[in-house]
């Protein structure tokens, strides 16, 4: 079945009626990507080659019926937080009964309302959308918790969002606190020379990665051929390096600091469901929080590299001082550090320990 653009989830559908499946498939398709298997057999073919969101599933069917197929999805390791809703006849509600026993999710019993079954098919989706969420930004989260460069952040970034949204390209852009400048790096790269162009600028630069830093506000393109005037150099730039659509984000901190930008970009045309929209946005903070941790561990070690270099600011060939310089190996049971210390010597004199 075709995907559907910016469609809530994917849904497989497994019913051996035909006139059934056609049912399910016009009522779930204007809001979700439906595709349709004829047993349990065929469904958990599927399952396997591509993961959907829900399955919605008969329960008497010949070959392999719906319990078996919610026995063979909970024993895989992979497979076992996938949501199941069973339908079932009225006379056959002992075997939805065995089907909870499993592990389904929910179920039905035929008749039904359409009403009934949209509430249901999107209370699933939902729930497995935000359980997914929360697991995948912890794991962003841990993977950034060791990152101390921007390389090492996009990296965790890349690997994210390539699970999650399925970019094609990723790419960073950080702002230089001393000299304004925005660096960008990009996750495999930039094709056809068009990385050179975008290795640095300011944020008046006119392309999405600085504008989002710019004006603090998201940049959505889900079709180059539908941007407007804004980015006049942008659309031929993001047509040689194979870039159909962008989202782009700024990383702001607790602090209310902008401190760059996040992207995403994908080789075809995309339009962003709320779901992936939120997920773009809630990655963009756990990102902002890395580069923000990093960049104050950055400041702090300047000062104390320029605190360090200035009290060693000693003239040798001045008489008014002498200078000694003594080294003390460590002993295993000392914790390195630096330290300072002044102390007035017996004579009058000053010494100036620094360790």
């Amino acid at each position: 079945a075709p995907e559907v653009a910016g469609a809530e989830g994917t849904i497989l559908v497994v019913d051996d009626n035909a006139d059934m499946r056609a049912y399910l498939g016009r009522l779930l398709a204007p809001r979700f990507a439906v595709h349709t298997a004829v047993d349990g057999g065929d469904a958990f073919d599927q399952i396997q080659a591509r993961r959907p969101d829900l399955v919605v599933s008969d329960v008497m069917m010949p070959n392999v019926d719906g319990v078996e197929l919610v026995r063979r999805i909970r024993d895989e390791p992979e497979l076992a937080d996938l949501p199941v809703i069973l339908l079932t006849a009225a006379a056959s509600t002992e075997a939805a009964a065995e089907g909870f026993d499993v592990g389904a999710d929910d179920y039905l019993v035929k008749p039904f309302t359409a009403e009934n079954l949209l509430l249901r098919v999107v209370a699933r989706i939902t729930a497995g959308h935000d359980r997914r969420r929360r697991m995948a930004l912890g794991d962003l989260r841990g993977a950034l918790g060791s990152a101390t460069t921007a390389a090492e952040v996009l990296a965790a970034a890349d690997s994210f969002l390539q699970g999650q949204l399925g970019a094609d390209i990723t790419g960073l852009a950080l702002v230089e606190e001393r000299t304004g400048t925005v660096r960008l790096w990009h996750r495999p790269g930039l094709r056809a020379g068009v990385g050179e162009r975008y290795r640095s600028g300011t944020i008046a630069t006119p392309a999405p990665a600085f504008d989002a830093i710019r004006t603090g506000e998201a940049v959505l393109v889900a079709d180059r051929k539908t941007m407007t005037e804004r980015f006049p150099d942008v659309r031929a730039d993001m047509a040689a390096a194979g870039i159909q659509a962008a989202a782009v984000l700024p990383l702001r901190t607790a602090t209310d600091v902008v401190r760059g930008s996040l992207a995403a970009y994908w080789s075809a045309p995309r339009v962003l469901t709320e779901h992936e929209t939120g997920l773009l946005t809630d990655a963009a903070g756990v990102v902002a929080e890395a580069v923000d941790r990093i960049a104050v561990n950055d400041q702090e070690h300047r000062f104390l590299i320029e605190f360090q270099e200035r009290l060693l600011e000693i003239d040798h060939r001045s008489t008014e001082a002498v200078v000694t310089v003594l080294y003390q190996p460590a002993r295993n049971s000392l914790v390195g550090g630096d330290w300072y210390d002044v102390i007035t010597l017996t004579d009058g004199s000053v010494g100036i320990t620094i360790g």
